[in-house]
């Protein structure tokens, strides 16, 4: 049965007793041997080097958490009333390795998260979507949002045959969609209804949401292109403060200078495999986020990267390189 990690002082009860049952059955000097062995192994594992506790959410903030699922994208979104968004939930082609099981679902429980409003999927690549159906058995969820549908496609196939046996409810969002979760508003920029009934997966189809709240909007454009891109320009209306997460992984084919002209990041959030074959985020893209001034972070060297917002001020941490940056619309940044 799968269940969250034990507690320390389960973890001391039951070191405890082991060491009293080698007492009575072995004496003295075993139980001193077994004492100090004991005593390392708790230090090892609570003490020097041991588990970090995940920081609190702040009160009243929106928290998003771009997860370090390698080589694939996945965001939790906290939202000031405790509601939580899942946008993707990772994947690694080609391999047993269960994501959703072995990252997402023990990161959104480390994260206090037990139930889901929404599991976004972007669009059906496996790096983004495989991940899925372990969420699924292991927490409850009441939404799932998809953009174009995809009815050859069998790993979005197999989904909503476990959605629908869960009676979990399956929503198509369209541009302008705009749901409004305490003081946030989800707001849909993209795909538009399809032309023809797709055959396969397009990374240009892919679900581009905005969380906004205050003067910070938080933008997650999944895979699409630079083409792509141009066109959403003239329908955006970006806050004072941008945190951008780089569509498709930092590639090549997007953050195109239109783009972030037009948007103005502050910061950037690649999410990337450490490497990864693909070279994402590729160089020149990085150079183009440089040359504007946005604060780069990246999953790969970073590990999961915390923003937590109140609407007036960002705060940028991360989990494994522990860099911390505060950013303020028309401000100067205070990177830590």
């Amino acid at each position: 049965r799968d269940v969250p990690p034990p507690a320390v002082w389960l973890c001391a009860v039951y070191y405890a007793s082991c060491l009293a049952l080698l007492s009575v059955r072995r004496g003295r000097r075993v139980w001193a041997v077994a004492l100090f062995v004991s005593t390392l192994l708790l230090v090892g594992d609570f003490g020097i080097g041991g588990r970090r506790v995940v920081p609190p959410r702040p009160p009243d903030t929106l928290r998003v958490v771009c997860l370090d699922v390698g080589q694939g994208d996945a965001t939790l979104a906290i939202m000031p009333n405790g509601r939580a968004l899942l946008i993707d939930t990772g994947g690694l082609a080609g391999t047993t390795f269960d994501v959703g099981a072995r990252v997402v679902t023990p990161a959104l429980r480390a994260l206090g998260v037990r139930e889901l409003h929404a599991i976004v999927l972007t669009h059906g690549d496996p790096d983004h979507i495989d991940g899925t159906e372990a969420v699924l058995r292991s927490l409850w969820v009441a939404n799932i949002w998809e953009g174009v549908p995809v009815p050859p496609h069998a790993g979005l196939r197999a989904i909503a045959a476990l959605a629908n046996s869960r009676r979990i409810v399956w929503r198509t969002v369209r541009p302008g969609d705009v749901e409004r979760i305490g003081e946030v508003e989800v707001r849909v920029h993209h795909p538009p209804d399809p032309d023809w009934e797709r055959q396969r997966v397009r990374n240009d189809d892919s679900v581009v949401i905005e969380l906004r709240t205050g003067q910070v909007s938080i933008l997650l454009p999944g895979d699409i292109s630079a083409e792509i891109e141009r066109a959403l320009v003239p329908r955006m209306s970006p806050a004072p403060l941008v945190i951008l997460k780089a569509a498709h992984h930092g590639s090549a084919t997007s953050s195109s200078d239109t783009f972030l002209d037009a948007i103005t990041p502050r910061a950037v959030v690649f999410s990337a495999g450490r490497n990864n074959r693909f070279n994402h985020p590729a160089p020149l893209v990085v150079e183009r986020f440089r040359r504007r001034g946005a604060e780069t972070f990246s999953t790969a060297h970073d590990g999961a990267v915390f923003i937590d917002t109140d609407g007036r001020t960002a705060t940028l941490h991360t989990w494994h390189s522990e860099r911390r940056l505060e950013l303020r619309p028309g401000g100067k940044d205070h990177p830590r």
